[in-house]
């Protein structure tokens, strides 16, 4: 007969290693060769004792990453659905974050669009390439015109030649 602790030893053990979804713990588990049956019995333990929350995951995930890393919502929705949190526990975390005044994506892309044009005027091209780099780092493209066109007029360069919204 299996030892029914060793599951959740293995399972403390790697949480103590760093934060896992429920999903990646689950994964690890079973690729670990430990029963399904266990593997939900040790997953229903953690998560009572709030060892496992995927919410509390995904709220410090999003503003430390957002903060350190320069993500936007966006992209940072779309990594924890990717690690296998669902997606209205997602959306939950985003919403607290951004009423608590946890998350500011304002704030955080403007201080990535200032980083990258280095307060200077912006020639089209340079509009372009900030832009899709804001637009891969996961910001809404209105707010990252919004923000970008304040470094719009570059000497010498026609309103023409930048993308009209």
């Amino acid at each position: 007969m299996a030892d029914p602790s060793k599951p959740y030893v293995e399972a403390a053990r790697r949480l103590a290693r760093r934060p896992l979804t429920v999903q990646e713990l689950r994964e690890r588990l079973e690729r670990a060769g430990h029963p399904s049956v266990e593997v939900e019995a040790v997953l229903q333990r953690l998560l009572a004792d709030g060892s496992l929350n995927d919410l509390a995951l995904s709220s410090h995930y999003m503003a430390a990453r957002m903060e350190r890393l320069g993500h936007g919502p966006g992209r940072l929705v779309r990594e924890l659905v990717r690690r296998g949190v669902n997606p209205p526990v997602v959306q939950e975390a985003l919403e607290a974050g951004l009423a608590q005044g946890d998350l500011d994506p304002d704030a955080v892309l403007q201080r990535e669009v200032r980083r990258r044009v280095a307060g200077q005027a912006v020639t089209p091209r340079e509009y372009r390439r900030v832009y899709n780099a804001m637009l891969r780092a996961g910001f809404e493209p209105l707010s990252i015109r919004r923000t970008l066109d304040r470094y719009r007029r570059a000497p010498g360069s026609d309103p023409s030649d930048y993308p009209q919204e």
